[in-house]
């Protein structure tokens, strides 16, 4: 087992001041970061208070909308117990401290704690790299419009949305996509860098990308697999994709999962 030589009282995550319950779970450039990027999911931007213990009283009053007050304070306890992991990982387990992969797990917990207790739909785990505070909140979504609803492949056959990003026309450029069959059930999903690329030739890369992982499974040569990729409008039913592109173009590490073939 590798530990991580720091001085008693440095912070592991920042290694630029002591550590204290305030400075790691607020103060701590790192995981500022990360409390920064969850808050932006629902666009709220804030300046951390002194202390934590005020930090949770006035948590409550940055949730934009009432009806989203379920997921909202789960979020700060996910958010918590995460950075608290990625500290004792990294000391314990010399395991570097991921920003972009503990915002993943921030939202995949946030949508288990859902499924588990009964408050979301049955395809709360899809929720993984999806907008949460679209998908995942406390009202009923019959009245919601159908442009940003995911349309399901027919029968037995699979649907891989794939999409392309750049950050700039060229820029830091990213590809992500996600096979789910007509459950909704996710199959695999990939969130890659490319590096300085147009986005035309990213959307490119994102169905190369694709192919050659269908291709790379014996279990889906006998499946019906649809390509899609929406080149032009509002990115709606292929959202998730859509994430999956735009986290790759600033991503720290590849990232692919496969599921149950």
């Amino acid at each position: 087992m590798y530990i991580v030589q720091v001085a008693e009282t440095e912070c592991p995550l920042c290694r630029s001041s002591s550590e204290t319950v305030d400075h790691l779970f607020l103060h701590c450039s790192w995981s500022w970061e990360v409390w920064s990027g969850c808050m932006q999911w629902w666009g709220v931007n804030s300046c951390p208070n002194n202390l934590i213990k005020d930090w949770i009283e006035g948590w409550n009053g940055l949730c934009p909308s009432m009806n989203r007050k379920g997921v909202w304070n789960i979020l700060f306890f996910t958010v918590v117990w995460t950075i608290w992991e990625a500290r004792n990982d990294l000391v314990f387990k010399a395991k570097e401290a991921n920003i972009s992969l503990s915002m993943d797990w921030v939202k995949f917990r946030v949508a288990w704690w859902f499924k588990t207790h009964g408050c979301g739909s049955e395809d709360a785990l899809t929720l993984l790299l999806l907008d949460i505070k679209e998908r995942c909140v406390d009202k009923d979504h019959k009245n919601k419009s159908r442009s940003g609803v995911w349309d399901p492949p027919v029968d037995d056959e699979l649907l891989f949305n794939v999409d392309g990003a750049a950050k700039g026309n060229p820029g830091m450029s990213g590809v992500g996509g996600v096979l789910r069959d007509a459950r909704g059930r996710i199959l695999c999903l990939f969130s890659l860098f490319l590096g300085f690329r147009d986005s035309n030739s990213a959307e490119i890369l994102a169905i190369h990308k694709a192919c050659q992982l269908i291709a790379s499974k014996p279990s889906l040569a006998d499946r019906t697999v649809t390509l899609k990729l929406l080149l032009h409008g509002p990115r709606g039913s292929n959202s998730f994709a859509d994430s999956l592109a735009k986290a790759g173009s600033r991503r720290q590490g590849d990232r692919i999962e496969w599921g149950d073939l």
